[in-house]
């Protein structure tokens, strides 16, 4: 069994520092790019129908979500089928936008004075109330060429990093940072990315690993006083899983009824499922 150690653990082991870990940081250092959070301009930059609060749509169904939110974690998602569960939800701070359906991505990008030099891609499994039953490294991945288009567009002469997560080969949010889970990246990674920010360069070669990230999650509610961690990692070590982080589940991280309890890899994705449905098992007993 190995032990997941995320960005911050990296970024302390080797006495780093100026790398925007999350958004709020990120937010403090480039406020030349506030807009880049506002998911309205967002979707109004690739001409996807959206509006704020009080303006109807023409069709549904449509998703409510965060105009900008800096903590992520699908905080105030919802899926609108009609008017009447427009009104019923309605809630100030939110916009909304159409409805995508396709395949979920979530790719990690590094910009060097405008121009990309390295991404990465995890393919998102959706499950339910905007969470994720897994997600998949996809190591071969090619980025479409109208969003290479859009990024040269809107971060010309910028360097460092971006995130974006798309539905449908479509924008749906950007960040100024990496993806939070911080599986895909080792040690040299990590110092490359130490040279990013404090010297404006960019040399290394990477290619990311094939492997699933399962999520477990449970909902605000769910009494968790007899859960022992030893018990959650025999379940992974029985199938051969790796890479533990237990997550604080009442962080402003997390969505308003639902927690992510934990995260875990491996790769084998049946293997994967199996501990996720055993370790559900002992949550709900």
């Amino acid at each position: 069994m190995k032990y997941y150690e995320n960005i911050y653990s990296k970024i302390n082991k080797f006495n780093l520092s100026n790398i925007a870990v999350t958004d709020i940081d990120a937010w403090k250092k480039y406020k030349d790019y506030h807009h880049i959070y506002n998911k309205i301009w967002i979707a109004e930059s690739q001409n996807i129908p959206c509006g704020p609060m009080g303006l109807y749509p023409e069709n549904y169904p449509i998703i409510f979500k965060p105009i900008i939110n800096l903590f992520g974690m699908s905080r105030s998602f919802k899926i609108i089928k009609d008017k009447e569960e427009y009104d019923k939800y309605l809630q100030d701070g939110l916009f909304w936008m159409d409805y995508l359906s396709g395949n979920h991505y979530c790719i990690d990008i590094i910009l060097l004075n405008g121009t990309i030099k390295f991404y990465s891609c995890l393919q998102s499994f959706p499950y339910t109330e905007g969470t994720f039953n897994y997600h998949e490294s996809i190591p071969e991945y090619q980025l479409p060429k109208h969003i290479i288009i859009w990024i040269e567009k809107h971060f010309q002469n910028y360097s460092s990093c971006v995130n974006i997560e798309l539905i449908d080969n479509k924008i749906i949010e950007s960040h100024l940072r990496l993806n939070g889970d911080y599986y895909l990246y080792d040690d040299d990674f990590t110092k490359e990315l130490d040279k990013l920010y404090n010297k404006g360069e960019w040399n290394l070669e990477y290619k990311i690993e094939k492997k699933y990230l399962i999520p477990v999650f449970i909902n605000k509610d769910t009494d968790l006083s007899n859960i022992q961690d030893e018990d959650i990692i025999d379940i992974l070590n029985k199938y051969n899983c790796d890479n533990i982080h237990f997550d604080n589940i009442n962080s402003n991280y997390q969505k308003e009824t639902f927690s992510r309890y934990l995260m875990f890899d491996c790769s084998d994705l049946d293997n994967g499922l199996k501990a996720k449905d055993d370790i559900l098992d002992i949550i709900n007993l």
